[in-house]
Parts: structure tokens; sequence; C-alpha cells
């Protein structure tokens, strides 16, 4: 990929993403102490999600190597 094109994927991305935490910054931003409550179990998904990738990504490398060996 060439540098402008990863250059223009890379600003658009990070507009759009902007965009979308500034709206919702505005929209939630009287509300902080019910954003508060729910961030932290957010939080809790994002790290089982996370995690769930790592063991599915192990467990995967681990199959295809066990299978490569046998005759």
């Amino acid at each position: 990929m060439s540098l402008v094109t990863f250059s223009l994927f890379t600003v658009a991305g990070s507009g759009l993403w902007n965009s979308l935490l500034i709206g919702l910054g505005a929209l939630l931003g009287t509300q902080f102490e019910l954003v508060n409550q729910y961030s932290s179990v957010l939080n809790y998904i994002v790290y089982a999600v996370i995690a769930g990738i790592i063991i599915w990504l192990i467990v995967r490398r681990l199959r295809r190597g066990s299978t490569s060996t046998r005759p």
C-alpha cells in the first residue's frame, strides 16, 4: 500500500472516529455519572472479548501445529 493511500485511509478513519466520539460526548456530556457507571462494565466486556480472541488464536495455532506433524 502506498504512503498516500495509507495516509488517506488513516485520516478518513480518524475523522470518523473522532466525529463519533465528539458527537457522543456532546449528547452524553450532562450524564457523566451514567456513562461512568456503565463504562466499567463495558471495559470488562472488551477485556473478555480480547481474552477470548487470544485463547481462540492459541488453540487454533496449537491444532494446526499438531496436525502438521502427523504422517
